[in-house]
């Protein structure tokens, strides 16, 4: 269990690096500040989706989640 818990922190937190690095230096010169920010919250909602889906059973009401 500890060894998941630090697997999934430390893709979390490349992660959070990686985001915080291209966001001003790919993201904001080519697409402009409201573009960028639309870009990056349908790449979250596209990503939570299929994790609904994938985590119906064990969530109490997923189609509240879905809209």
């Amino acid at each position: 269990m500890r060894e998941s818990l630090a697997d999934v922190l430390s893709r979390d937190y490349v992660g959070a690096l990686i985001g915080s690095v291209a966001f001003p230096i790919l993201l904001l010169p080519s697409l402009r500040l409201i573009t960028a920010s639309f870009a990056i919250g349908l790449t979250n909602a596209l990503v939570a989706l299929p994790n609904v889906f994938r985590l119906r059973d064990h969530l109490d009401d997923y189609r509240r989640m879905l809209v």
